[in-house]
């Protein structure tokens, strides 16, 4: 079964029921989440709260940002090596003209994903350290990505599904 495009609202309400369903519709257990882009903690907080008071903020290693709701997620397969890009022949094609055609490789080995930029020309930037050509930095959970402009939190659907349920969690016990 080959599993469908997802937009972030779709995951991120398929992960408030359960990660394992989440984890069938997207058909991966990590993803590449799509964020505004530099959005810092003060005015994600003032952007987007919406008339119930509840902000769509989640907890990233650059602070809290906002996803991208309708945005598609990209998950990342357990192949070897996916090719991060704008040419249809990456695994991963990111349609935004500040993204190199053969932009970075995100590189799986031993359960543990790494980033690899290509030479970009706008670069790719982790948690706002920006690479080197070539340069492989691991990926953690919560870790900021951006190829040129294009801003997303990297996570495990597990660490994805924290980020969500967290804040409820935490609001309901203050309250």
């Amino acid at each position: 079964m080959l599993p469908g495009k997802l937009s972030v609202n779709a995951l991120f309400n398929l992960l408030k029921q359960s990660v394992p369903a989440a984890r069938e519709a997207l058909g991966a257990d990590h993803a590449l989440v799509p964020l505004e882009p530099w959005a810092t903690s003060r005015e994600a907080e003032v952007m987007n709260t919406t008339q119930t008071g509840r902000a769509h903020l989640v907890i990233t290693a650059a602070g809290r940002q906002i996803p991208v709701l309708r945005a598609v997620v990209y998950p990342l397969a357990d192949e070897p090596l996916l090719a991060v890009g704008r040419t249809s022949k990456s695994s991963l094609v990111i349609d935004q003209p500040t993204v190199s055609r053969a932009h970075a490789d995100i590189v799986h080995a031993g359960g543990n994903y790494e980033v690899v930029d290509k030479g970009s020309y706008n670069g790719t930037m982790v948690n706002d350290r920006v690479l080197e050509p070539n340069e492989k930095v691991a990926l953690r959970d919560g870790d900021v990505v951006v190829f040129g402009e294009a801003q997303m939190v990297f996570g495990s659907l597990s660490h994805l599904a924290q980020l969500i349920r967290g804040p409820r969690r935490n609001n309901s016990k203050a309250g």
